[in-house]
Formats: structure tokens, C-alpha cells, sequence
């Protein structure tokens, strides 16, 4: 094919919405905006099930059809050998029924989310089309934060200081979760900001003003240190560090004249481990060493969720773990401590594999361009292909700076059942589809062969 014929290609074939592309963007919202809670009418008919139900039908039928091996995904495989170890290990368990219960309802459930959009996610389009869906949502939940803390109605004492809650019942009612889940959003809008237009920069823009006032309001330390994890990735990563530096510094010192001392104090007993009211610290600390006896009794673990059954038996703080790494010691094992590493490690991996692919596919437009400036018919693609590398080199580096951000609140958290994993592990395969298939360009064409006239 010649470059001028995958123009006109990409031309007609690189924006069409259809309608499996909106039931996934149905379900994005769905699942972030928690519609069955509210609107009783969406709950009761469980629309989230219908909706992911049809998307399970049509990822199957996509998945028999290809031509390539799904499983043969090396981050598939260690999201179905995390899987296996899970099942294997629920005849282990104090509770087996407590674990299978969490496990359909927060891994297997949560795990098709990857499954959804490794399989229906194939070009930048729809990449974006599921990114914006996801602002939306958070740009939702931002607002009603926003207008909870202005009018007060979500605002209310917890451990001595006046902190931001989300909605109560929902997965960011409590200050921690609204401050963690937000703080994902961050590295998106970060690395994607600078390739927007002024319209969506300034919804960007708002967005992050939702974020900070979230973060500053929950009063959430674990969101604190995750935070300044964040800044110090991204200025160890930055081409204008000394700049970026005196920005950060002016901005945090500018925001510490202005927050109200109970805020400024509750960061500071980050470091210095004093509290207002209460015993979180020392609480959480219980629950480290608890966490570690019980692994050191149970190498195997006592099961998913059987932490707090074991706590409860031998009449200590019956807590989960509030650690990530203990949690998944205590409760899955060396096996599925091992598993999970695999995880993490493929997901990192793989990044990085997306980031050289890409960088490789714009050294080669740019052996080109001298002959893309030649044809004013290919100016208007060669846009459309950098547009594209940029954006998903883009989705690449967020990636890993949410999955970083992710790793470090582990420490504060206990999040081994929680969506982040998967939603992480469906963006990088998504990523990884849109170069393996060339659809950047629209074909399924080697790139280099793109510009052979």
C-alpha cells in the first residue's frame, strides 16, 4: 500500500463510534458513578451486570474470531496464573466461603475490566474515547466534592482535623479512597495536558483544581506522601529540572500560607508520626506486625479476606491489614505474593517495551519526513501519526507513574481486591494493541511500509 492510499484509509476509518465503543463507555461510567446507587431503578434492574454481561458475549466472540492467540499476552497469562493461584489456594482458607465470595466479587469481576479493554481497545480512538469517559466521571465525583466542601455538607471531624469525604457508601466515601483515586487521575492529565487543545486544556485545568482540593481537604497523609512520590518522579524524569523545581517549591509554599493550620499540621505528622486525636499510626502498625504473625504461621496464607477472621479468633483488632504487601502475605501467600509480583513486573515491563516501540515508530517517520514534506496530501496524516505517538506515548508514561503512585499508597492501604491492577493492566495491552496492529495509521501495516511510495 502506498502512503497516499493509507491516508485516504486512515481518513475514512480512524473515527467511527460504534456501539461497542459506547456500551464500554457505558460501562465506565456506570462502574466510576456507581449509577445503581444513584438511581434505585439502574440498581434494581443491575445495570452494570446487564452491560457487562453483553461486553463478556461480544469479547468472546471477538476473541474466537482472532487470528491471534489471546492468551499468548504474557501479561494475559500472569493475569490467568494470578487467577489460578488464587482458586488453587481457596481450599486453604479459614473462611472459604467469605474468600469466594470476595474473590467473584473483587477480582474475577474486577479483572474483566483488563479483559474488556485488551480485547475491545485497538485503536488511539478508542483509547481516548475510554480516557474521556473516565475524566468525566471523575470530573462528576471532582464537583460534587468540589460543592461539598464549599457548602460544608461534606466536611465533618475525623481524627481531630475537618476532612473532605466522598458519598457515603460509594467506593470514595472515606477520605483516604476519594484522596487515592484521585490521585490516579493525576499523571494523566500531567502528561496528556501538554497535547491538548486550549478547550481541553481548560478542562484539564479544572479538573485539577478538583484534584487539589481534594488531596488538601481529605486531609489523607497516605495521599500527602503519594503526592510528593508523584512530584519527585516527575521532576526526576524532567528535561527542566531546576525550573520545575522553584515552580513546586513557590506552589507548595503558596499553599502552606494559605490552608488552614489543622491541614499543614496533619502533613506534617506524616514525618513526625504526632496525631491530633486518635491512634492511626499506632493502630496501623498493630496491623503490620499482626499481619506478619500471620503469615509466619499460615506461609500459605489464610485466604483472601481471612485476615480479619483470624484477627477476630485470636480477639485482636479486627482491621484489615491497611498494607498492601502484608495483605497479600497473609492472605494469599508466598504463591500469591509471588504471583503478584509476576504482575507488576510484566505491567512495568511491558511499559517499557510500549515506550521503545513507539519511540522507534516516530524515528522512523522522522527518516521520512523530508519526503512527507514533499506531498501537501500527507501533512494532514503525518499530523494524525504524531498526534497518536505523542498521545500514546503519553498513556504510557501515566501508566507508570499511576502504577508507582499505586505502589506507594500500598504501603498505607489495603488494595489487593481493588480495580487499579486490572484497569492498569487493560490500558497497557490496549497500548500495545494500537502498536501491534498499526492502528495509529488505520492498516494493519508495518509503519516503515507506510511511507514506501
Amino acid at each position: 500500500m502506498s502512503y497516499i492510499e493509507a491516508t485516504q484509509s486512515i481518513k475514512n476509518n480512524s473515527h467511527r463510534v460504534n456501539i461497542v465503543d459506547l456500551l464500554l463507555s457505558a460501562f465506565v461510567l456506570i462502574w466510576w458513578l456507581e449509577i445503581g446507587l444513584r438511581i434505585v431503578i439502574f440498581g434494581k434492574i443491575r445495570l452494570e451486570f446487564i452491560v457487562g454481561f453483553l461486553l463478556s458475549i461480544i469479547a468472546v466472540l471477538k476473541i474466537a474470531k482472532s487470528e491471534q492467540s489471546f492468551i499468548g499476552n504474557p501479561l494475559i497469562k500472569a493475569i490467568i496464573f494470578f487467577h489460578i493461584v488464587i482458586i488453587v489456594s481457596l481450599p486453604l482458607s479459614v473462611s472459604i466461603e467469605r474468600s469466594f465470595e470476595i474473590y467473584l466479587d473483587h477480582i474475577f469481576k474486577l479483572t474483566m475490566i483488563s479483559i474488556f479493554m485488551s480485547v475491545l481497545i485497538n485503536t488511539t480512538f478508542q483509547l481516548k474515547l475510554f480516557l474521556i469517559t473516565s475524566f468525566v466521571a471523575f470530573f462528576k465525583i471532582g464537583m460534587e466534592s468540589f460543592l461539598g466542601k464549599i457548602t460544608g455538607s461534606m466536611v465533618w471531624e475525623n481524627q481531630g482535623v475537618m476532612r473532605l469525604h466522598g458519598t457515603q457508601g460509594s467506593m470514595f466515601g472515606h477520605p483516604n479512597s476519594l484522596s487515592g483515586k484521585f490521585l490516579g487521575i493525576f499523571p494523566f492529565i500531567w502528561y496528556i495536558f501538554p497535547l491538548t487543545n486550549k478547550k481541553w486544556k481548560m478542562l484539564l485545568l479544572i479538573m485539577s483544581l478538583f484534584i487539589g482540593n481534594i488531596l488538601i481537604f481529605t486531609a489523607s497523609r497516605t495521599g500527602y506522601i503519594s503526592f510528593l512520590f508523584a512530584l519527585a518522579y516527575i521532576l526526576y524524569h524532567s528535561n527542566k529540572r531546576l525550573k520545575l523545581f522553584s515552580i513546586i517549591i513557590t506552589c507548595l509554599a503558596i499553599t502552606f500560607c494559605f490552608i488552614s493550620d489543622q491541614y499543614s499540621d496533619r502533613f506534617m505528622s506524616s514525618f513526625t508520626g504526632l496525631e491530633k486525636e486518635g491512634a492511626s499510626s499506632e493502630t496501623r502498625k498493630g496491623l503490620f506486625y499482626d499481619s506478619i504473625d500471620v503469615f509466619l504461621d499460615n506461609p500459605f496464607g489464610v485466604g483472601i479476606g481471612g485476615f480479619i477472621v483470624v484477627q477476630k479468633m485470636y480477639g485482636r483488632n479486627a482491621q484489615d491489614t491497611h498494607n498492601l504487601y502484608t495483605q497479600i502475605l497473609a492472605e494469599t501467600g508466598v504463591q500469591g505474593f509471588a504471583a503478584f509480583g509476576i504482575l507488576i513486573f510484566l505491567i512495568f515491563r511491558q511499559i517499557s517495551l510500549n515506550i521503545r516501540a513507539l519511540d522507534r515508530m516516530k524515528n522512523e517517520r522522522d527518516f521520512y519526513v523530508k519526503e512527507i514534506e514533499k506531498s501537501n496530501t500527507n501533512l494532514e496524516i503525518d499530523k494524525f501519526f504524531l498526534d497518536d505517538i505523542n498521545f500514546l506515548s503519553a498513556v504510557c508514561k501515566a501508566s507508570q507513574l499511576f502504577l508507582g503512585i499505586r505502589l506507594i499508597l500500598g504501603f498505607f492501604g489495603h488494595d489487593l481486591y481493588e480495580i487499579y491492577w486490572w484497569i492498569i493492566a487493560g490500558s497497557v495491552i490496549s497500548v500495545e494493541n494500537c502498536i501491534k496492529n498499526s492502528k495509529v495509521f488505520g492498516q494493519k501495516t508495518e509503519p516503515i511500509n507506510l511511507f514506501v511510495r
